[in-house]
Parts: structure tokens; sequence; C-alpha cells
């Protein structure tokens, strides 16, 4: 039996929109669809959420509330929309858990915490583009500063970030993540994870014995408040004398890879010869055949 082209394309394309269709919609258990997130209004929890937010999702999703998603069909939503809002705590976290179409499960990379911290997140752009209570363009308290104190008996250093209260007394500021970095001959190293301002606005950490300085002891050590976007740029530099003291190292003491003078390996200096002696024979060769032609013409 012969079908018309007209009849096949038509259902080629019912079945297209079809497809479609059935995997936008989502079929989620109800004794999920009202399950409350345990991390629901967690400040620290919320900043993680938008950490993993910005790794694992911001390639499709894009940049909330501006709805530039990626072009996919069907296409990702704007976490900020207001279909995206409309959905319940547990409906967002069935969807990021299961995932669908081009979306993959992300209950196989992130753990249940993990994703509940990440629908924290999603939960806190109520506004449709950002969280006030994470992406202010003012920090939250006015004129915060860091102070760091260097313990020479314990090797750690200790960090100290202040602000203005309304009455314009200094007062400690908690719950607030830093950095801790060590600046490198090719970038910044940092030390330790997850480190938090407690209730006296204080956030510590120890230098391991092992870490290179120069040859005192010495290294350029940067503390920064790390959610730049809320607090603004607030870091503090000092030169600390906590690290293991280190001879550099001469790289034209001994043959290197890479050096101009007497001490660059002979592999590299033979490999360069050999390559320049075979452009000079390819250039004559081809000289001499062009020569032949002109001689047989």
């Amino acid at each position: 039996m012969k079908h018309s082209p007209l009849i096949i394309i038509f259902s080629l394309f019912i079945f297209t929109i079809g497809s479609t269709f059935a995997q936008s919609q989502w079929i989620i258990p109800n004794t999920l669809k009202n399950i409350k997130n345990p991390f629901a209004g967690n400040t620290q929890s919320t900043q993680k959420g938008k950490d993993l937010y910005y790794i694992h999702c911001h390639s499709c999703h894009k940049d909330p509330g501006k709805n530039n998603v990626l072009p996919l069909q069907p296409p990702p939503i704007d976490i900020a929309s207001v279909k995206m809002q409309s959905n319940t705590d547990g409906e967002i976290f069935f969807k990021v858990s299961e995932g669908k179409g081009q979306m993959p499960r992300f209950n196989k990379t992130l753990s249940k915490n993990e994703i509940w911290e990440l629908v924290a997140f999603i939960r806190s752009l109520k506004d449709g583009t950002k969280s006030t209570s994470l992406t202010e363009t003012s920090s939250p308290v006015p004129g915060m500063f860091l102070w760091l104190t260097i313990d020479t008996s314990t090797n750690s250093v200790k960090a100290e970030l202040r602000g203005l209260a309304d009455n314009y007394k200094i007062i400690p500021v908690e719950g607030v993540e830093l950095l801790f970095l060590v600046k490198r001959n090719f970038g910044l190293m940092e030390l330790g994870t997850g480190l938090v301002t407690d209730n006296n606005g204080v956030a510590s950490l120890t230098i391991p014995d092992d870490l290179p300085g120069d040859t005192n002891g010495m290294f350029s050590l940067i503390v920064k408040v790390k959610d730049e976007e809320t607090y603004g740029k607030i870091e503090k530099n000092k030169n600390v004398f906590l690290g293991k003291p280190t001879i550099p190292i001469n790289i034209f003491a001994k043959k290197v890879l890479w050096s101009w003078n007497a001490h660059t390996q002979l592999w590299i200096i033979l490999s360069y010869l050999i390559v320049v002696i075979g452009i000079w024979i390819g250039i004559f060769y081809v000289v001499y055949l062009v020569g032949r032609i002109k001689l047989y013409s």
C-alpha cells in the first residue's frame, strides 16, 4: 500500500509535536508535591545552591530573570520566571532530581542535600530577577572591613569581619564565607574551604607546615569575601612569615626544557636542526623540480 508524501510528512510532523509535548509534561507523585525544603531561609545553604547552579545549570538555563536560556527543544525554563516559581519546593526537587528530555538526572551527580540547596537558591529568586537576601547591590552591613591577626605559635591566621551598625558602632558580621588565598607564580592557590565567620565575625585557618614561602618563609596572603555580588569587594592583603623557607630553583642550573643558552636539552637542539634541515631540503627539491619542468618545456 503506497502512501502520499504529504501524508508521511504530516504524520512525522504530528509525531514530532506529540513527542515534544510529552517531553514537556511532568508526572510528579502527589506525595512529593507538598514536601518543604529543609534548607529554606538558610542563607549559607542558599549561597551553596547558587554555586551549584552556576556549575551545573547555568549552561542551559543561563542568567536568572534575563530569559536568555539556551535555544533547545523543548526550551529550558528561566528559573526566576513565574512559571518556575509557581512550582512547590517538592516539585522543583523532583524535576531537578529526575530530569527529563535533554535535562539530565541530577540525583546521579548531586546529593539530596545539594539538590535541596539548589532549590533554596531557585526559591530565593522570588522577585523575578535576584534574591534580595543574596544579591543586593549594596552590602547588607555597611562599612564592612577585614582585620587579620597572625599567630606564629599555632601557625594560624584569624580573620575578623566587621561592619557598622545603625548607631555607627562597629559590630561583628556573622555567616559570611571567606576565601584564604596565597599568591603563586601563576595565579592564586586557595587554602581551606567553607570558612564562614562565626557569631564573633571570626574565621580562622591553620597554615600547612609544608606551604613553601621565600627564603625567609614569607608568602603573600589574600583574605577576601567570597560573595562579592552581595557584599562588594572586601579583601585584605598581608605578607605572612608562616611558610616553609624555600631556596628558589635556578632553572638554568641544569638543562631545562625552555632555555636559550648552553643548558638547553640536547634532544630539543637536534629536533630543531632536523626540522630546519628538512625544510631546506624540501625547498631545494621543489626548485629542482621546477627547473626540470622549464628544461623539458
